[in-house]
């Protein structure tokens, strides 16, 4: 919903892998779309304008696209297959791309956003998977020293 500037996140793209009967392989395999995987996981994340504005004009080129249509048609594998193309091409170190959401983990926590927050955006069932980046929040131990010199009291 870009004109609220919002994600809805609904739904999920997951693979589907039948073994064959001797384990040696797959006998078949596809991706199927289903409910996310927890109460939490279905929510509302608010955008950035440029976000937005990266959004329309993508949605711009996409021909008979209509609103409930997945916005990228693309596969998890063929998105691994371009992140390594493009570590490559860049030098940067390769990362999974889960990596991206522990970016985004970092990032806010780095902004100064707490974990109840992050942990709401990011659909965490618990504060406590949030909390994993404990080591990552700022510590205030400082803070809390010196407003407890400014109360003193003598």
């Amino acid at each position: 919903d870009l004109k609220e500037k919002t994600v809805h996140i609904q739904r999920q793209l997951a693979a589907d892998i039948k073994l064959e009967e001797n384990g040696a392989g797959i006998e078949e395999y596809s991706i199927v779309e289903r409910d996310p995987k927890t109460e939490k996981s279905n929510r509302t994340v608010s955008i950035p304008d440029f976000l937005c504005e990266e959004l329309e004009e993508y949605m711009a080129m996409l021909y008979g696209f209509k609103k409930d249509d997945r916005l990228f048609q693309i596969t998890k594998s063929y998105l691994h297959h371009e992140m390594i193309r493009g570590t490559q091409i860049s030098g940067v170190k390769r990362i999974r791309i889960h990596d991206i959401r522990h970016s985004h983990v970092s990032l806010l926590i780095g902004m100064g956003f707490s974990a109840v927050d992050i942990a709401g955006r990011m659909g965490h069932e618990s504060i406590d998977i949030t909390l994993h980046y404990a080591h990552m929040f700022p510590s205030a131990q400082k803070d809390m020293a010196n407003k407890l010199n400014e109360e003193r009291v003598w």
